[in-house]
């Protein structure tokens, strides 16, 4: 169940995606930044179809401003899974499979302190087909300190919308 508002540090952002069934809010930073925090303790299937519809849409919109930029920076908060299920994980793999080396920049996955270690391994297995596909990993961070500080995160402005994307709010 998505709660009325994200969690820290996205709890004062304005809402760009707020998607009830995949229980997840997104955002995209100019020029090239994606986030989004998931409030499942499971990600499923339909969690991945979503996050990876948001990003081929974005993609889509934005491919020249996005590769110009180096690449997508993704930063995923996934403090609250527990579980990675099997469908959404081959769903995921394959889209990493697809993506070329020059359309990621950087990746992150904010993790609780306690994740159980079935997520972790799962989380890694994913992070192994992207380095695969990319060349690059997704680094496994208990804090958003790094990413943020490094990429000079900041809210998007109230008027930004998703790229590629039209009315969605919260």
């Amino acid at each position: 169940m998505l709660p009325p508002r994200p969690l820290p540090p996205f709890e004062g952002w304005p809402i760009q995606i707020a998607d009830q069934e995949a229980s997840l809010f997104g955002w995209f930073v100019a020029p090239n930044i994606f986030l989004f925090q998931y409030h499942e303790p499971t990600y499923g299937l339909i969690t991945a179809q979503r996050v990876v519809h948001y990003v081929d849409s974005a993609m889509a919109a934005n491919r020249e401003q996005i590769l110009g930029a180096g690449g997508m920076v993704a930063i995923h908060d996934a403090r609250l899974i527990s579980k990675v299920a099997a469908d959404g994980q081959r769903y995921l793999n394959a889209a990493w499979n697809k993506l070329k080396p020059a359309e990621l920049s950087a990746g992150y996955v904010i993790v609780a302190d306690k994740m159980p270690g079935i997520a972790l391994a799962a989380l890694n297995f994913v992070n192994i087909v992207a380095a695969f596909a990319t060349g690059k990993t997704m680094k496994l961070l208990r804090h958003y300190a790094v990413p943020f500080a490094t990429h000079a995160v900041a809210p998007p402005s109230a008027a930004a919308l998703f790229p590629g994307l039209t009315g969605t709010r919260g």
